[in-house]
């Protein structure tokens, strides 16, 4: 799950303020769409920094017998644990969890997540293959109808189309990545000698 602090400090595409209330719903909303039986498999990854929102006794409010990690563990770990991934918000764990060609399921508000033009296609295409949703009931529909056979729909050759060029464009790892990190440095460098040349230059 994510968080943030209780007052804005910063303005920016995500839930703001109070905004997040709407956000802890929309993440109960899911879990109460998901049949009883499945949310006996459920484990809630909490965001380690509580920022003063009390969501353990949130959690444990709403669903008393839910189990809820801290979030200070290692990720990896408990994602190898685990079936399916479901993300509810629009951020850095679910560009490594589609890297890691981990069966995701992610979803959030889109008036919170606003989103520019560019990246709409590559969206829908997730949409339309039941990877992104953009309500938690529709996620949590999805999630129940796959259950039975997660691989069976993530290894799907629609699943793994739409994924493809979302990868390549948002969540690419390179084989070559450290040769192409040398040769962003490499320019990064040059330029600001070159710069650096010109003022000298322009001084003279």
């Amino acid at each position: 799950s994510y968080n943030r602090p209780r007052y804005c400090y910063l303005a920016d595409s995500q839930p703001i303020s109070r905004q997040m209330l709407d956000y802890f719903n929309d993440q109960y909303v899911f879990v109460e769409h998901l049949p009883v039986s499945m949310r006996d498999d459920l484990i809630i990854r909490l965001y380690p920094e509580d920022y003063g929102w009390d969501l353990i006794e949130r959690w444990r409010v709403r669903f008393p017998d839910v189990r809820l990690d801290d979030g200070n563990g290692d990720i990896k770990k408990l994602i190898r644990r685990c079936r399916l991934v479901a993300c509810g918000y629009n951020g850095t764990t679910f560009l490594e969890l589609l890297a890691m060609n981990v069966p995701t399921v992610i979803f959030w508000n889109l008036d919170h997540w606003e989103m520019s033009e560019s990246p709409v296609p590559y969206f829908e295409a997730l949409k339309r293959v039941g990877v992104f949703h953009d309500t938690p009931v529709n996620a949590a529909r999805h999630v129940e109808a796959i259950w039975g056979d997660v691989n069976a729909w993530w290894t799907s050759e629609e699943v793994q189309g739409a994924l493809e060029p979302f990868r390549n464009r948002y969540a690419h790892l390179s084989h070559e990545q450290l040769a192409k990190t040398e040769s962003v440095l490499r320019c990064i460098i040059e330029e600001k000698n070159a710069r650096a040349t010109h003022k000298r230059k322009s001084v003279d």
